[in-house]
């Protein structure tokens, strides 16, 4: 069963490379999934993967705090817009949204996409508001929804992604001089948390994107 996408609208015009799809099983790309809660960035953070900007229509972005990403999308992209690198990027709903009564029906929703539409991942993005940096009941229990489904594997290929944090020199100074840690001490102790929760979780790996980034820093 193919679902109609809602991606950037039918009548929007996509850039080149872009392609906007129901099924990316076995179209020999590899598969980045990103996950996280209403308000992380995720469809920001998917526009700047593909090398547009991170307000772009092909993932739509919202600045309110209902997720604008209403079904689990797929794109066929070039990572950065590498022709060299083609990717399927999965944008999922954002969970935690004050709209939906129950996570359930995006759960239910995910794992039918995942199941029918999309025959492996390559690499899970945790999308984290690096702002508010919180391991929540609902981040726990989408990680567990994922852990059960792909097993331990999933934590050999799973990565958290700090989101809304601007990385010029000039703001990380000041961060840094306001909460009296830098931005690794503060991501460590995260994932200290995380794998207290998820002993499995041993070597999970983070990063920081800035997908509202300056060219000129």
């Amino acid at each position: 069963v193919l679902l109609t996408s809602t991606m950037a609208g039918p009548d929007a015009k996509t850039p080149d490379g872009v392609i906007l799809t129901n099924n990316i099983h076995e179209n020999g790309r590899k598969k980045l999934l990103i996950i996280g809660k209403t308000g992380t960035g995720k469809s920001s953070l998917c526009n700047v993967i593909t090398g547009h900007p991170h307000d772009s229509e092909i993932f739509p972005v919202s600045a309110e705090a209902v997720s604008c990403t209403q079904s689990t999308q797929f794109a066929n992209v070039f990572f950065n817009n590498d022709k060299g690198r083609p990717v399927s990027l999965i944008d999922t709903i954002g969970f935690d949204d004050p709209q939906n009564d129950t996570d359930a029906k995006i759960i239910a929703e995910l794992v039918h996409e995942l199941k029918h539409n999309c025959d492996h991942v390559n690499l899970f993005m945790i999308a984290v508001n690096g702002q508010n940096p919180r391991l929540d009941g609902a981040l726990m229990g989408m990680i567990r929804i994922f852990e059960g489904m792909f097993g331990e594997e999933f934590w050999n290929q799973a990565v958290i992604v700090f989101t809304r944090v601007p990385m010029d020199e000039k703001t990380k100074k000041k961060r840094e001089r306001i909460t009296k840690e830098t931005d690794e001490e503060l991501a460590r102790k995260y994932l200290k948390v995380v794998k207290a929760e998820f002993p499995k979780g041993r070597g999970l790996q983070y990063l920081f994107m800035d997908a509202c980034y300056e060219e000129e820093d």
